[in-house]
């Protein structure tokens, strides 16, 4: 399956209604690339803004990094911390976000169905398409 690239759906969403959203998430795609720099392995945006829904009621963001980044109540608090809230503030852009380890992702790959959604809808915003591998 050929998955679109970040460019390519800024490029193809069509008129204003979404941007403040794209400006979001560009936004948080160079804090996400400051912050773990090459550990972070991919990002891929989900969901009903995926989907170019435009009652899209929030931001659903897949982070996989190369190393597991301790508890998952630790990373979601210092994300929303560090980037997110202050995203919410200045875009009024809600971000929902999973975090996962390249180990923890493919261990739950093709176990959870929210990944079959990712997989299905996902379009990828940095890094590699984790889905396009063979799971190990």
């Amino acid at each position: 399956m050929k998955r679109d690239k970040w460019a390519d759906f800024k490029r193809t969403i069509g008129d204003g209604d979404f941007e403040s959203a794209l400006c979001a998430v560009d936004e948080a795609l160079a804090s996400l690339r400051k912050k773990y720099g090459p550990s972070l392995l991919s990002v891929m945006l989900f969901g009903s803004l995926a989907r170019k829904s435009r009652a899209y009621d929030d931001i659903d963001l897949l982070l996989v990094t190369d190393q597991n980044l301790g508890s998952i109540h630790e990373v979601t608090k210092e994300l929303s911390q560090e980037i997110f809230g202050h995203l919410f503030w200045e875009h009024g852009e809600l971000f929902s976000f999973l975090v996962y380890s390249k180990a923890q992702f493919e261990g739950l790959r093709g176990q959870l169905p929210l990944l079959d959604e990712v997989e299905r809808d996902g379009v990828l915003l940095h890094g590699k398409d984790l889905f396009a591998e063979t799971p190990g």
